[in-house]
């Protein structure tokens, strides 16, 4: 019977085999060596470089360039380096290595880099410096290695010298003159940038800088135009706009640019205006595109209905308590329209002269009644002389006239004279009036 510990060991040795063979299963991101162009410092037997990203996880090499591991030339050269181009800037979370397991001694003082350029031989200078083994115990280090390294770059670099930085490791084959590297696979766990999740098949818009590979979440914690948070890959909502989609487009008809907040068809809805439609009205306007103006009494009302924020209109405008949209008639004026026969706004009377009992420029003051039956009188009096006088002087021309053509009758009938020219008959006028009886005098019956 298989005891509880062995159990757990055969567990365990499952679950390190899983993460050995099927990483991809460990990581969001994947491997994005696999497959890509790989060179190294030397060729040796048909141990190529690109053996050590083929996917394969081998053990060692085999006859005649077999297997699925590189080797450089062990012997006649003091630095040797392997290099593998990700073709794209990458942010790199994890390299796993898996060094040829008969000599995992000559791992021993390596050095892993990650970096822009290709430039092998200053790498000091040009590369990241993810991991470099100083251990002095012989039995390390292991032929399986599994570094930390968050950093962009493009090209991902194992470098290794003789003599080793950490002294010589007294097990046979180990050379303290010859660098060789002897790669079985490499696998680097990342995305290209401002790229995550399982086969980096998303895209993070992040304000500034990456994402990570596989979070998503950003270096910064705001977005690019149009797009939100927290993994910045997903677009504004219908209606929102701009940095991490905060801005709010009121257009007419629903939608707008997520980057601009422009309407896609032109309008703002009722209580906006702009370029954007994200400008509520001014003081005092309202309406579609705020081209309605609300005529309150004290500034304010609401912009979307034009209700007075506090009752009462200005001057010159009514409606219903909170609502001023009706002009006074031409008659009124006021702030309520109740004043008679008027400017609508300045109350000035348009024919001169007040009605009965008003008084004032304006005709808007009720006039003073006085109990005196003297003032009443004298009033009416002034009033009847008034008409009298004109009626006198019309009916006097009358008379006059009807006089002369009196007198111009009686002398023709008569004969008495001879035939006059009409100036002459005024000039006969005074000479000949006293023929006519006045009407004072006792006529004969």
């Amino acid at each position: 019977m298989t005891s509880g510990r062995s159990k757990r060991d055969i567990l365990k040795f499952i679950i390190i085999g899983c993460f050995a063979v099927f990483p991809h299963f460990v990581y969001s991101s994947y491997n994005i060596a696999l497959g890509k162009p790989a060179s190294q410092s030397t060729d040796y037997l048909g141990w190529s470089a690109d053996k050590a990203i083929d996917g394969v996880i081998g053990k060692d090499m085999e006859t005649n360039g077999g297997g699925s591991c590189s080797s450089t030339n062990p012997t006649g050269s003091r630095e040797a380096w392997w290099m593998v181009d990700l073709q794209q800037t990458s942010r790199i979370k994890t390299i796993n290595i898996t060094y040829r397991q008969l000599y995992p001694y000559r791992l021993s003082g390596f050095y892993l880099y990650v970096s822009y350029t290709t430039a092998e031989d200053n790498l000091q200078n040009t590369g990241y410096l993810c991991y470099h083994d100083d251990t002095k115990d012989p039995e390390l280090p292991s032929f399986n290695q599994s570094r930390s390294c968050p950093v962009d770059g493009r090209y991902v670099i194992f470098y290794n010298r003789r003599p080793a930085d950490n002294g010589p490791k007294h097990v046979p084959y180990n050379s303290t003159t010859d660098a060789v590297v002897e790669l079985c696979e490499v696998q680097v766990f990342g995305c290209p940038i401002n790229r995550f999740g399982l086969t980096c098949r998303k895209t993070c818009h992040c304000g500034m800088g990456g994402c990570d590979p596989d979070t998503g979440l950003c270096d910064v914690s705001w977005c690019q135009s149009g797009w939100m948070l927290p993994t910045c890959s997903e677009a504004c909502p219908t209606g929102h706009f701009g940095r991490d989609c905060k801005e709010t487009c009121h257009c007419a008809i629903p939608g707008c640019n997520r980057f601009n907040g422009i309407c896609i068809r032109a309008g703002c809805d009722v209580g906006w205006e702009g370029p954007t439609c994200d400008k509520s009205c001014d003081v005092g306007k309202y309406g579609k595109d705020c081209k309605h103006t609300c005529n309150c009494a004290s500034p304010g009302c609401d912009v979307i209905t034009g209700t007075c924020t506090v009752p009462g209109c200005e001057v010159a405008w009514e409606g219903s308590t909170y609502d001023c949209d009706i002009a006074c008639s031409i008659s009124s004026f006021g702030s309520i329209c109740t004043e008679p026969e008027c400017d609508q706004f300045t109350g000035l009377c348009n024919v001169s002269g007040c009605n009965v009992r008003w008084t004032g420029s304006s005709c808007d003051q009720v006039a003073v009644k006085t109990n005196s039956k003297e003032n009443l009188i004298s009033g009416e009096k002034s009033g009847s002389n008034a008409l009298v006088v004109p009626l006198l002087a019309s009916l006097l021309f009358i008379s006059i006239g009807f006089n002369i053509g009196f007198i111009i009758d009686r002398l023709r009938n008569s004969r008495q004279f001879p035939t006059l020219r009409f100036w002459e008959c005024f000039q006969t006028i005074p000479h000949y009036a006293r023929l006519i009886p006045s009407e004072s005098s006792p006529r004969a019956i």
